[in-house]
């Protein structure tokens, strides 16, 4: 499954300390579920992820864990209490797809849209 995540309000609050926590953390919750994070890409708005996940988990509570956990670690780290991920996110099957052709499609989004 990929996956898109993005801040509240597409805030750029990422540091690279804080994607290093939350792929960190990300991985961790996902084992719970006896999934595994496979790719993790982050920018200071938003973070996409591959995750392989069992058949018994719904991409909805699989998504809930995940984001939930994250923004608990996040929230603590930052001293803070408002809200981190925005409420919506994106997910697709990500199956056919390789590792190189996942980084090619992350590069792509990276890139100035007015070039």
């Amino acid at each position: 499954m990929h996956l898109a995540l993005t801040t509240r309000r597409r805030r750029l609050v990422l540091t690279s300390e804080l994607l290093s926590l939350t792929e960190h953390t990300m991985r961790e919750a996902a084992r719970q579920l006896d999934a595994e994070v496979e790719e993790f890409h982050g920018h200071a708005d938003h973070i996409h992820v591959t995750v392989s996940y069992p058949a018994c988990v719904s991409v909805a509570n699989l998504v809930k864990q995940l984001k939930g956990a994250t923004a608990r670690a996040i929230r603590r780290s930052r001293g803070t209490t408002e809200n981190v991920w925005s409420m919506t996110y994106y997910a697709a099957s990500a199956g056919a797809h390789s590792s190189a052709e996942f980084d090619q499609f992350v590069e792509h989004l990276a890139q100035p849209v007015n070039n």
